[in-house]
C-alpha cells in the first residue's frame, strides 16, 4: 500500500524466506517520488524467519535501514568523477593517482596515451621506466620530496619521456599529496597529479629560440658588413675620388698662378682639366649607383636589370644575356628594389666565385607569379659551405619581404640557378603553385 510498484519484488523475497527458512540479506530496495520526479529512495531490507521450536517458519522479521543519503553521495561523487574528466579531457590533461601505502597508481586513458603505457592501474616502475634516463633522478626525487614535507608544497614541474618507439614527448607534471595524523606521526596517503603533454610547445619555443639566435647573429653581421661597406667607401673615396681632385686642384692652383702672371695657357692643360672632372664625376656616379640605383625610379627595373648585365660584361668578360618579358610591368618600387638587390648579389657572385663564361637574367610572369632568374655555366657550390656568409641569407630575407620564395639549384661542378618567385598579387598563395 505504502509503496505499491515495488510490492511484487518484496512478496518474492518474503515468499523466499517462507519457503526455503533462511534468511535473505542486504537486499537493495529503491523507489522514485511520485511528488518529485527524479528524486530517489533507497533501503537496506534484511528478512529472517522467524521459527518454533520445532523449526517451523511461522513468521517473517524484516529490518529495513534507509541508505538514501549514502546512495546520493556516492551518486555524487560518480558525477563529479565525470565532470572532472570531462574537464580533463577538454583542456588534454592525463590524470593519475598514486597510494604511497599499497604503492599502487591509477591513471585515465589520457596519462595511458602520453606514458604509452597499457592498462589503466600498476606499480609506478610502470611509468617511471618511459622517463628519460637524464631526467629520472630528478623527477623521483622532487616527488620523494613531497611526499616527505611537511605542508602542501605543489608539484609543478617539466620532464621528457621517452616511448618505446624512440619519441622523445616532453610533459609538464602536477602534483599534490594528502597526508594524515599530526606530528611525528604525519604521513602521506594520497598523490594525485595531472600531466600535459606539451612537446609542440617545447618545438615551438626551440624554433622561437633558434630564430631570435639567428635574428642576433644576423643583426651583428649586419652591423659589421655595414662598418666594412663604410670602410669601403671611406677607402673607395680616399685612393680614387678624393686622390683624383686633390690632382684637380693642384693643377688648376698651377693654372691660376700661370694666369696670374700673364703666361700662355695651354688648351691642352684645359682640357686634362676637363676629363679629370669628367673623371670624378664619372666615379661619383658609380659609387652613387652603387648605394642608390636610380634607374630603377627612372627607368624601371627592366632597365637597371640590362645595365647590371652590361656591367657584368665590361668588368668580367663574362657573356651576360637578358631576357625580360614585355608584359612585365612592375610598379611597386619596394618590390623592384629588393628583385634589383637579388639580382646584384647573385651576378657578383658569379662574377667572383663561379669561373662562368655565360649568364642569363630572365624576368618573367608564369600564372600570376612573378619569376626572376639568374643561371650560369660556372662550378656551382654547395650551400653548406656558404652558410657563414650574408649573401645568401639577405637575398632570402629580400625574397620573403615582397612574399615571395627564394630557391638555388646548384651542385659542384654544374652551375648555379637563382630562382626568385613572387605573387604579382597579394591574394595568390604562392604554395599552391
Amino acid at each position: 500500500e505504502i509503496i505499491p510498484h515495488i510490492a511484487d519484488e518484496v512478496l518474492a523475497y518474503l515468499r523466499q524466506v517462507l519457503n526455503s527458512g533462511q534468511p535473505v540479506l542486504n537486499l537493495e530496495i529503491h523507489s522514485v517520488s511520485e511528488s518529485e520526479p527524479g528524486l530517489a529512495f533507497y533501503w537496506l531490507a534484511s528478512y529472517f524467519p522467524l521459527k518454533s521450536q520445532n523449526g517451523e517458519v511461522q513468521g517473517i522479521s524484516i529490518v529495513v535501514a534507509d541508505v538514501t543519503a549514502s546512495k546520493r553521495t556516492e551518486r555524487e561523487k560518480v558525477v563529479l568523477a565525470r565532470q572532472r574528466q570531462l574537464a580533463f579531457n577538454a583542456a588534454n590533461l592525463g590524470w593519475y593517482q598514486y597510494n604511497p601505502l599499497s604503492n599502487k597508481t591509477l591513471w585515465d586513458d589520457r596519462f595511458r596515451d602520453i606514458f604509452g603505457l597499457t592498462g589503466y592501474e600498476g606499480p609506478p616502475d610502470h611509468f617511471l621506466k618511459r622517463i628519460h634516463p637524464d631526467d629520472l633522478h630528478m623527477v623521483t626525487s622532487k616527488v620523494q620530496s613531497v611526499l616527505n614535507s611537511l605542508d602542501h608544497t605543489p608539484l609543478n614541474f617539466e620532464h621528457r619521456l621517452i616511448l618505446p618507439d624512440g619519441t622523445l614527448r616532453w610533459v609538464h607534471a602536477c602534483g599534490l599529496v594528502e597526508f594524515t595524523g599530526e606530528g611525528s606521526t604525519r604521513y602521506a596517503v594520497n598523490f594525485v597529479g595531472t600531466v600535459e603533454d606539451i612537446t609542440e610547445q617545447k618545438r615551438i619555443e626551440t624554433e622561437l629560440r633558434k630564430s631570435r639566435e639567428a635574428l642576433e647573429t644576423l643583426t651583428a653581421r649586419l652591423e659589421e658588413v655595414r662598418e666594412q661597406e663604410r670602410t669601403r667607401l671611406g677607402r673607395e673615396l680616399h685612393d680614387g675620388l678624393s686622390q683624383l681632385l686633390t690632382s684637380t686642384k693642384f693643377k688648376l692652383a698651377l693654372l691660376r698662378r700661370k694666369m696670374e702672371r700673364n703666361l700662355p695657357v695651354d688648351a691642352q692643360e684645359v682640357g686634362e682639366l676637363e676629363g679629370d672632372i669628367n673623371h670624378a664625376l664619372e666615379q661619383a656616379r658609380e659609387m652613387a649607383h652603387g648605394l642608390n640605383p636610380t634607374d630603377l625610379v627612372v627607368r624601371g627595373l627592366a632597365a637597371a636589370l640590362q645595365d647590371l648585365a652590361l656591367n657584368l660584361e665590361k668588368a668580367f668578360q663574362i657573356k651576360c644575356n637578358c631576357e625580360i618579358s614585355s608584359t612585365m610591368a612592375i610598379d611597386d618600387p619596394n618590390v623592384a628594389l629588393n628583385l634589383y638587390r637579388i639580382a646584384q648579389e647573385a651576378l657578383q657572385n658569379t662574377a667572383q666565385h663561379s669561373h662562368a663564361r655565360q649568364v642569363e637574367v630572365r624576368l618573367k610572369e608564369n600564372k600570376r607569379i612573378g619569376q626572376l632568374e639568374i643561371l650560369d655555366d660556372g662550378t656551382g657550390f654547395s650551400p653548406n659551405r656558404c652558410m657563414g656568409g650574408m649573401g645568401l641569407p639577405n637575398m632570402n630575407a629580400r625574397a620573403r619581404a615582397i612574399g615571395g620564395q627564394l630557391q638555388i639549384k646548384t651542385v659542384d661542378g654544374s652551375g648555379t640557378h637563382v630562382i626568385c618567385s613572387w605573387p604579382i598579387k597579394p591574394d595568390i598563395n604562392l604554395s599552391t603553385h
